[in-house]
């Protein structure tokens, strides 16, 4: 995958981003640019970091640029404070798209047992290891499900970034994983539910109907090209309220819906 950025000419790179998504493509544009592609080789300096939350703190290994963004929070402080604060010793959390693990290290560092949902095997290994460095593999399951409104397999289309990994039902490339309806999953019910899922999360909310009405707090990070009202009408349909939102670095809307 080419960068963003660097290509035919940065300038005329950084027209064609504005042209093609605004001030948003721009921004996504020369943020992965900075992550992926600086000359300063980062994951040389420092090995490890520390994401801190709501008084919560936990180490994650920083071998990529982008684990050491994410020590810093991801442009998405508040909503891992509010996510430390919600949390109580004991929950069941569900962490949907849990990547190198920054949610599920969270809560069960305040005291809940996670499961932890990453298909991707780099994500999946980074999340165990962080989870081993923190003395914490104990209480996070790792599971190597896509959840989704069925269930089978699905392909999850290659990126640079972890972060970024969209599933789609089939495809020439990327990484064939198991995919499962939320409602197929043996595992203990959740309290709180955390779903970042590139662009599938109304997919997940209904293969997980059930499972949300029962479930104490939902968050839910809405990407581009998704409906809100198609997600927060889910939420509403399971009985819970949209009481806060927040926007990330790139301008996706995170809602918290309680019961």
């Amino acid at each position: 995958m080419s960068n963003p950025v660097r290509g035919s000419g940065g300038a005329g790179r950084l027209a064609e981003l504005y042209r093609d998504g605004g001030l948003r493509e721009l921004r996504r544009g020369v943020r992965d640019y900075l992550l992926l592609d600086t000359s300063l080789p980062v994951e040389r300096l420092v090995r490890n970091g520390t994401l801190a939350a709501g008084g919560v703190s936990v180490t994650l290994q920083t071998t990529t640029s982008e684990a050491l963004w994410r020590c810093g929070g991801h442009g998405e402080q508040a909503v891992q404070a509010d996510f430390v604060e919600t949390v109580g010793e004991n929950d069941t959390v569900w962490d949907v798209g849990a990547n190198i693990g920054s949610y599920a290290l969270l809560g069960a560092a305040a005291g809940a047992e996670v499961v932890a949902f990453e298909p991707g095997p780099r994500a999946r290994g980074s999340l165990v290891a962080n989870a081993r460095l923190n003395d914490l593999d104990g209480r996070i399951n790792a599971t190597p499900y896509a959840l989704a409104d069925y269930d089978g397999e699905g392909m999850l289309l290659p990126a640079e970034r972890t972060g970024v990994r969209e599933l789609a039902p089939d495809g020439d490339a990327g990484d064939t994983v198991p995919v499962r309806r939320g409602e197929s999953i043996d595992a203990p019910a959740p309290d709180v539910i955390k779903i970042d899922v590139e662009g599938a999360e109304v997919a997940v909310l209904d293969g997980l109907a059930e499972t949300v009405a029962t479930a104490r707090v939902v968050y839910v990070e809405i990407h581009d090209g998704i409906d809100p009202d198609d997600v927060t009408d889910r939420l509403h349909d399971a009985g819970l309220e949209v009481g806060k939102e927040w926007h990330d670095e790139e301008e996706n809307l995170i809602v918290r819906a309680e019961r």
